[in-house]
């Protein structure tokens, strides 16, 4: 039994979201799907999910309506990490939220995605589970962080007090608009 996607429209600028059911570390994961609209005067309140999608052969399984998914580790151990316990939570998630099988939809989702990042309330990015020195390498990027500020409506960046020591790193003005 494979499981069955709706229908998208692309002229309404729709999309799926998945809703993480609760759950601890080890239990199987289960979420339900939903369609929005993310062109509505009331848009959606999610996350978009960003991560590496590893391997090629899905080894882990994702059950939604009573279908179990096959999905890749990387994904699977996301879902697992990110997953309250006592509530469901909304996200977006590329692999699981668009039909990878149908590429008419996969080409028009793919055109959608500046658009659905933006959408986000946050964007969550997962590099994986810890392994050897990686929290090292994440407290030095909090460090260099620290560092910096950053006005997302201006777009200007300048040294905090921890930064004064290093004021190239922050320039007037980011080159991307």
């Amino acid at each position: 039994m494979s499981y069955t996607y709706s229908e998208l429209s692309p002229s309404a600028k729709e999309i799926r979201l998945l809703i993480l059911l609760p759950g601890n570390p080890k239990d199987n994961i289960e979420v339900e799907m939903r369609s929005v609209s993310i062109a509505s005067n009331h848009p959606p309140v999610f996350e978009a999910l960003s991560y590496v999608w590893g391997r090629d052969n899905p080894r882990e399984h994702v059950r939604i309506a009573g279908v179990h998914i096959a999905v890749r580790d990387n994904l699977a151990g996301a879902l697992r990490h990110l997953r309250y316990t006592n509530k469901p939570r909304t996200l977006w998630t590329d692999a699981l939220c668009i039909n990878q099988d149908d590429l008419a939809e996969r080409s028009s989702q793919v055109a959608l995605m500046g658009d659905i990042y933006r959408s986000a309330t946050r964007v969550v990015v997962w590099l994986g589970v810890e392994s050897e020195d990686s929290n090292s390498a994440m407290n030095l990027m909090d460090k260099l962080g620290s560092m910096v500020a950053f006005d997302f409506v201006t777009r200007d960046i300048a040294p905090t007090e921890f930064g004064k020591s290093e004021p190239e790193w922050a320039h007037e003005k980011l080159p991307f608009s």
